[in-house]
Formats: C-alpha cells, structure tokens, sequence
C-alpha cells in the first residue's frame, strides 16, 4: 500500500514527508506546546530554530531583548506583538495566555535536523497588539496603585483577558483612552474587593 504523504512548506526548500512522520512531529510539538507555561517559553516556540540575532532582526530589536523576553524578565511592547502577527501569523492571545491556537506556522525539526514549518488553519482568536500595549501598562498601573507584588505573565493574562473583551467592543480612536479607563475601573474594583476575601480569586496574590 503506498504511503500516504504531506505537502510541508519548509524555511528553505520544500519537502514531502510521509504521514506517520507528520503525526509523529505534530504529536512532538502539540506536547511542547502543553509545556510551554510563560510568555517566553511560547515566544521561544515561535523562534524555534532561527537564532536570536535573525529573529531580533524581523522583530526590530536587539539581541538582548529577545533574551529578556525568553526569561520573561520583559513582556513585549504592542509594536513587537504586532510585528509577531505580521510576520509570523501569531495568535497574541496564545502568546500571552497559553489559551486557543497558537496561529503560527509551528517550526519542527525532523530527525536529520531539518527544520519545518507545518502550518495549523485553526481558528484564532486576535488581539489588536496596540490596544494590548496601553491594556498592558494600565493593567500594571492598577496593580502598583493597590500594592500587589506580581509577576509579569499576570500582568499579562490579566492586561491578555481585558483586550481580549475590549477587541470585541466597537470604539473609535479618540474613545480607547476612556475605554481602557473604564475597563481599569472595573479591574480596580474587582481587585479590591478580591483584597477582602482572600480566598477569591486573589490569593496568591499577596500585596507588596
């Protein structure tokens, strides 16, 4: 019975592998994709096996800080988060929350070391990155104002759940600004009455 056989579309030429080999690299990177916790190690997911110098090149940036954002000492800015959708198809609310399809071309390596890029038509669902951003830096506000000591991914899922719920909402330029205050209005509340029930959603969430 002859194999059964996939069109790849590669970094580089293009290759045709057979159906068990595809199961096998989808099963591989689908674990990889369960393990990725933070917004690094997904980031490191969409660079795969490009270097860090190439991949600081499309995303305008230095070297350096793509270092910092694989440790997850910086979360990227809404220009970088829109460079990575332009560029690489990337689903942001993935990238920054873990949840939905990652949206990307998912970068895999065969046995013989050669790099593919098998491409996913899930559904996705998209973040606008600028309105992230300025979500981003309100959501951080709002934290320090009330004295939590948080880490960067939760600024980020929070900042990653507010844009998300914003995204659907119909506003025009100039109405974002009163938008996202309200929004950080409603998060400010939350926050503070979570503070008065410390088994709520909040614990754990220690204020500094």
């Amino acid at each position: 019975m002859p194999h059964s056989f996939f069109a790849v579309s590669c970094l580089f030429p293009m290759a045709w592998v057979s159906l068990k080999a595809f199961q096998r690299l989808l099963g591989r990177f689908s674990a990889e994709a369960i393990m990725a916790e933070s917004v690094g190690e997904r980031l490191r997911m969409v660079r795969g096996g490009m270097s860090q110098d190439d991949f600081a090149v499309k995303l305008a940036v230095h070297k350096e800080t793509i270092g910092k954002y694989e440790r997850d000492k910086v979360i990227p800015g809404g220009d970088v988060l829109s460079r990575l959708h332009e560029t690489f198809g990337v689903n942001i609310n993935w990238l920054l929350t873990g949840k939905g399809d990652k949206g990307i071309d998912a970068i895999v390596k065969t046995e013989d070391g050669r790099q593919l890029a098998v491409e996913f038509k899930s559904y996705r669902i998209d973040i606008d990155p600028i309105l992230y951003g300025r979500v981003t830096e309100a959501v951080a506000a709002v934290y320090k104002e009330l004295g939590y000591a948080v880490v960067l991914h939760q600024v980020a899922a929070e900042a990653a759940r507010i844009a998300t719920e914003l995204t659907g909402m119909e506003f025009t330029e100039e109405e974002r600004p009163g938008v996202i205050k309200g929004a950080m209005a409603a998060l400010r509340s939350r926050l503070r009455e979570s503070l008065s029930h410390p088994d709520g959603e909040a614990a754990g969430k220690h204020p500094a």
